[in-house]
């Protein structure tokens, strides 16, 4: 559950011709720098789209108004947003590295892999719980203290129906039929079930 340094170097050890790692496209339409080193523009909103698609946002301002005083809950949820980001992004580097370390360009996707959906899935699920237990908090006033139980609220639905998904995956991954349950490791603390209602 941790992103490495150099997340570049998965990159540097398999690109010597600086092509995209996904297609093959040229090198005249890779991205040489940032996060989307070594895809072209297409690959990369690829990656962009599945990664937004699995880390999902909340929005606490359709829920309830947010003052300025309390905008610190945005912060927190974009905080939580790069952190998936960034270890979703070397999982799917770390994909197509190892796909192209067998055969070049194949057109291997981690997009539409079952497998890999369910690792990244409870990856996801994994990073939820560590975020919930280190979120500060911000209990100064009754306004803040509301806020902050209803973002742990959405976190907590999220967490639930993520859970959802990747029984749904291990199911079909291994042949057997789906049946909805209720997370074995529940998302909050003891702490956050007092702000619960």
């Amino acid at each position: 559950m941790f992103v490495p340094h150099e997340p570049d170097r998965i990159f540097n050890i398999q690109r010597s011709n600086d092509r995209c790692i996904c297609c093959g496209a040229s090198v005249l339409i890779t991205y040489h720098d940032g996060i989307h080193k070594g895809y072209c523009k297409e690959c990369a909103k690829k990656r962009q789209k599945f990664t937004e698609r699995i880390i999902r946002n909340i929005n606490i301002e359709q829920i309830t108004p947010v003052i300025p005083a309390q905008s610190w809950i945005n912060i927190v949820e974009q905080i939580r947003q790069n952190y998936m980001q960034e270890r979703i992004y070397y999982m799917i580097d770390l994909y197509f590295t190892n796909a192209n370390t067998t055969s070049a360009y194949n057109n291997i996707e981690p997009y539409n892999d079952d497998n890999f959906i369910y690792q990244t899935y409870y990856e996801k699920a994994a990073m939820m719980k560590n975020f919930v237990q280190n979120i500060k908090d911000h209990l100064n006033d009754n306004l803040s203290n509301q806020i902050y139980t209803f973002y742990l609220r959405e976190l907590n639905k999220m967490y639930e129906n993520d859970y959802d998904a990747i029984a749904k995956l291990e199911a079909k991954i291994n042949g057997y039929q789906y049946k909805k349950s209720k997370p074995m490791h529940p998302l909050r603390t003891k702490y956050q079930n007092k702000f619960w209602y």
